[in-house]
């Protein structure tokens, strides 16, 4: 072993030693399960950030897969447009678009069917509100 690979494990070994004395998450590096942190304390104000965030959750999805089949139209590359499909995809799961109908737009690969049934998506939302 070179002296270089020495200093640098000699190095590495020095941070582990100061990462176990300064652990500010109270990580256990020797447990088996890997590293559990405690869950942090939320403050009132970002327990409300979080409960708007999930109250409009469906509305935020709804936005993103708008915003997705504008980027899918403007697409160059087929890798962008896969990617974009795939996140597609993902977001329709979060809104839960029925299996049948999500299968469908993927298929089909067409941005102006997706664009169609978020125009019904959005409307049926609107309604709901």
């Amino acid at each position: 072993m070179s002296s270089y690979s020495k200093a640098l494990r000699n190095r590495a070994e020095d941070d582990f030693k100061v990462a176990k004395v300064s652990n500010p998450w109270n990580l256990d590096p020797e447990d088996s399960k890997g590293y559990q942190a405690e869950m942090p304390e939320y403050s009132r104000y970002q327990k409300k950030v979080i409960e708007r965030y999930y109250d409009h959750r469906d509305q935020i999805m709804l936005t993103r897969l708008g915003e997705i089949v504008t980027e899918l139209y403007l697409a160059d590359t087929e890798a962008k447009a896969k990617r974009l499909w795939s996140r597609a995809e993902s977001a329709m799961k979060a809104i839960k678009v029925p299996a049948a109908t999500m299968q469908h737009i993927l298929q089909r690969k067409k941005p102006e069917l997706l664009a169609d049934h978020l125009r019904d998506w959005l409307a049926a939302a609107r309604k709901a509100t």
